[in-house]
């Protein structure tokens, strides 16, 4: 109960401040603001499900191995910010060159979201390896059951896991609120970069929460579209096969 109230007293505090916001007064805000509203909020999404689709079977991979696994909840400590000074200090100019500012700026982007996100849908994946026992992985090896086949069919028997892991990942993806901020340009920023530049433009604290509002009932619905799945999905593999 305390940990409940711990995480969502700030954002009943946010919806307060929220509520007197004006969405029209936002909507025109965000309009001089990088890609506005509308963009930002897809720019995010499109992350997320990009960051899903690599954060899952990389998940599944690293999870296959302890030092890959220690190595990846390892990422939690690198400082975004950090992450992100330097990632535009060594690497920006580079791929600018090769991919354009927009193309290095987005290819930056999911870099940290998938940094963000791999070591919770890794974290997820290895408890479920855990549980699916030994046997059964090495049954699969001795069948031929190699390579990609072999990562397919794992991802079906724990396809529970999977989709807890596709939400924390989304989840992760769409709060990065750390290396986006400064590897990113005005076309590519994400709805977590235009919040960060409304607060940072101190005119409009309510329009900046109702924008933050929005971005947390994407991550919240993740979850909970997440969670959802992950329980019929257990169910399911858990039911006797029907005669």
């Amino acid at each position: 109960m305390a940990v409940t109230v711990y995480l969502y007293a700030p954002l009943a505090a946010l919806a307060a401040e929220a509520a007197s916001a004006s969405p029209g007064f936002l909507a025109e805000l965000a309009s001089g603001m990088g890609p506005g509203l509308l963009r930002a909020t897809v720019n995010s999404i499109v992350y997320a499900s990009a960051t899903v689709a690599a954060a899952v079977p990389l998940g599944l991979a690293v999870a296959e191995s302890r030092s890959l696994s220690v190595a990846a909840l390892s990422a939690v400590a690198v400082a975004p910010v950090a992450y992100g000074v330097s990632a535009t200090i060594e690497y920006f100019e580079p791929l600018s060159r090769l991919l354009g500012p927009a193309g290095a700026s987005v290819a930056l982007i999911l870099l940290a979201h998938l940094a963000a996100a791999l070591p919770l849908a890794s974290r997820a994946l290895d408890e479920a390896r855990e549980r699916l026992g030994r046997a059964v992985r090495e049954h699969m090896l001795l069948t031929g059951i190699r390579g990609a086949g072999y990562m397919r069919h794992l991802l079906a028997a724990q396809a529970a896991a999977a989709a807890a892991a596709a939400g924390l990942a989304a989840a992760a993806s769409l709060g990065e609120f750390g290396a986006s901020i400064v590897v990113s340009v005005p076309e590519t920023w994400s709805l977590t970069v235009l919040v960060y530049n409304l607060l940072e433009a101190g005119r409009a604290l309510p329009e900046a929460c109702l924008a933050a509002l929005i971005l947390e009932a994407l991550s919240l619905s993740s979850i909970t579209v997440a969670y959802v799945a992950a329980q019929r999905l257990a169910r399911r593999g858990s039911e006797p096969p029907r005669p």
